[in-house]
């Protein structure tokens, strides 16, 4: 797997380096600015635990919990402890469908609910759909699309709220296999984040928030969009998932 990432990943190494206490393996900048998927080591290979291509499959070392919040966005998610710049948080977990299955889901729930069933289907849901090559024409991954729902099943990270200025951010892992149609999706932090702080991350995984300039509430709210954001940020964008 370190042969894929480095051929992938021309000039930037190994994807994980040593933070400065030593001890804390943690996702290189370019990395963690970048979009590439991250490749680990595996079964296969010789080297140790410490390969600096071998951390997400150890699992979530950071201790998580589960509280409700103070301004009606339901649950959120914070740590115990001081979280580095470029750490691995957990991945995101739940049951494992298919693209048709989940389709047929988000249609029952329709029914059922009305037009917001689509944006609770939005935010608990991920098609794992990274490799789709641009003309949509491969037709392996056509007919093995999986997606990732955790609106009934899942871990802490499926209450991690939305933020138009997050501080996580979500990548995609492969490790003891090469198939483009199934990987892990990890959560990584932005920056330094103090313990108790609240975690959050950009439903819309672009993560543009730095280069991005503010917007009045007003006309973000005239440009449309799904779900009202709550996140009351400096560049709030008003819609979860705007139209544009």
């Amino acid at each position: 797997m370190s042969e894929i990432w480095a051929r992938e990943n021309p000039g930037v190494g190994l994807p994980y380096k040593l933070s400065s206490d030593g001890k804390t393996k943690v996702l290189k900048d370019i990395v963690l600015r970048g979009h590439n998927a991250i490749f680990e080591c595996n079964g296969g290979c010789n080297c140790s635990h410490t390969c600096m291509t071998r951390l997400v499959q150890y699992g979530r070392t950071l201790p998580l919990a589960i509280f409700r919040t103070e301004d009606d966005r339901g649950f959120g998610v914070r740590c115990s402890q001081d979280i580095r710049k470029g750490q691995f948080i957990d991945t995101y977990s739940g049951e494992v469908i298919t693209l048709a299955d989940s389709e047929a889901r988000e249609r029952a729930a329709v029914r059922l609910y009305g037009e917001r069933a689509h944006l609770e289907h939005s935010v608990y849901t991920f098609s794992l759909d990274k490799f789709d090559d641009d003309n949509g024409d491969n037709e392996y991954l056509l007919e093995n699309r999986y997606v990732i729902d955790g609106q009934y099943y899942g871990g802490p990270t499926r209450f991690i709220n939305h933020s138009c200025m997050p501080n996580v951010k979500n990548m995609c892992v492969s490790f003891n296999n090469y198939d483009p149609s199934f990987y892990h999706l990890a959560f990584f932090a932005l920056r330094d984040i103090p313990a108790g702080e609240e975690l959050t991350w950009d439903y819309t995984g672009i993560c543009d928030y730095e280069q991005r300039q503010p917007v009045s509430q007003k006309l973000a709210k005239a440009r449309g969009g799904r779900g009202e954001c709550k996140c009351h940020t400096d560049k709030c964008r008003y819609w979860i998932f705007p139209s544009s």
